[in-house]
């Protein structure tokens, strides 16, 4: 909507639209994703944040917001003490430290998140607060997305702990984060630990990291298809497994289980590719 306007433009126009709906109590989503309108734009509509009682899916994704931007969110959400929000959608916007760790803090007061995207956010120490976040939200949250990030390497303590704690959770993406080879079988044994207290995941997705070690990748695959009870439906780990045969066993043994295993997506449109 605002890609083509000037930027002292912007937030002018962004709070006429604002206070139009500033007392529609039936707002339940609002969309602001793909306008490059950054931190400048959020002081339009910080009001509606902190005010609204009924708002409970936010998308700001790729708005250029920064950790700027997406701490003034994060404060905004804090200050209504009415709001319950549900969803929250901030992948592409910059996000670092500051911003997860404001929203964090908003999660952690409503404890009300279910779903929540922050994949391509540039953050390293603010992945340890959102965790903990998740954590307090172990009651509701069902859907995370933290793919992409600069490093996890600071949080694993914590990502631990969404896996043992948040039972409820039953989509999660936590690929291409850099992560070390010594903190896979950390995070291996700790999603082993949640399946076995109940854990309702239903989709883990962790390509690319583990391509590091094969050994500790089949290690783990094998303990999940020998689990007796589990929710689990489908792994995705592209990128990981490079040997044929291997990862035609894999496969074969994990769909023994009843387990889907997906080593190679297609993510491109392009035809000719």
């Amino acid at each position: 909507m605002f890609i083509r306007r000037l930027r002292n433009e912007i937030p002018h126009s962004l709070k006429f639209m604002i206070d139009a709906i500033l007392d529609k109590q039936s707002l339940y989503h609002l969309d602001m994703s793909n306008n490059a309108f950054g931190p400048d734009c959020v002081k339009s509509f910080e009001k509606l944040l902190e005010t609204s009682k009924s708002l409970k899916s936010l998308s700001v994704i790729n708005c250029g917001l920064g950790p700027l931007g997406g701490e003034m969110i994060g404060n905004a959400l804090l200050n209504n003490t009415n709001i319950k929000l549900k969803e929250f959608y901030g992948s592409r916007g910059r996000l670092e430290n500051e911003g997860l760790e404001a929203l964090g803090k908003a999660f952690t007061k409503q404890k009300s998140l279910e779903k929540v995207e922050v994949f391509q956010s540039g953050s390293k120490d603010g992945l340890k607060p959102f965790f903990l976040s998740l954590v307090d939200c172990k009651d509701t949250v069902k859907y995370v997305n933290v793919s992409d990030n600069k490093s996890i390497n600071r949080a694993i303590d914590e990502l631990c702990l969404v896996f043992e704690k948040c039972t409820y959770l039953e989509y999660i993406n936590i690929s291409d984060n850099n992560m070390r080879k010594k903190h896979f079988k950390q995070v291996c044994d700790s999603i082993i630990t949640g399946m076995k207290h109940g854990s309702r995941l239903h989709t883990l997705v962790w390509s690319y990291d583990l391509g590091k070690s094969p050994s500790i990748t089949r290690t783990f695959l094998k303990e999940l298809a020998d689990l007796k009870v589990t929710n689990l439906k489908e792994i995705v780990m592209n990128g990981v497994v490079n040997d044929r045969k291997t990862r035609k066993d894999l496969i074969k043994m994990l769909g023994d289980s009843g387990i889907k295993l997906v080593l190679f997506s297609a993510t491109y449109t392009d035809e000719s590719s």
